[in-house]
């Protein structure tokens, strides 16, 4: 499990206003595993930024060999 929390443990909050559909299927993927819809969203959100990061960074790098 990825540890999301920051050494000095400033915290900062993040919102999102979503259909009914895409809040049930999140609840229900949070429950399946066996996190609250909060922590759920931040893990999955924090692991797609580090690999959209990952992807970005490996683009330039294969650019730059170009």
């Amino acid at each position: 499990m990825i540890n999301t929390k920051l050494h000095d443990n400033s915290r900062e909050r993040i919102s999102a206003r979503v259909s009914h559909e895409i809040y049930a299927v999140i609840s229900k993927a949070a429950e399946v595993t066996g996190q609250t819809i909060n922590s759920f969203m931040v893990q999955s959100a924090f692991q797609q930024a580090q690999d959209t990061i990952d992807k970005q960074m490996w683009k330039m790098l294969e650019e730059k060999e170009i």
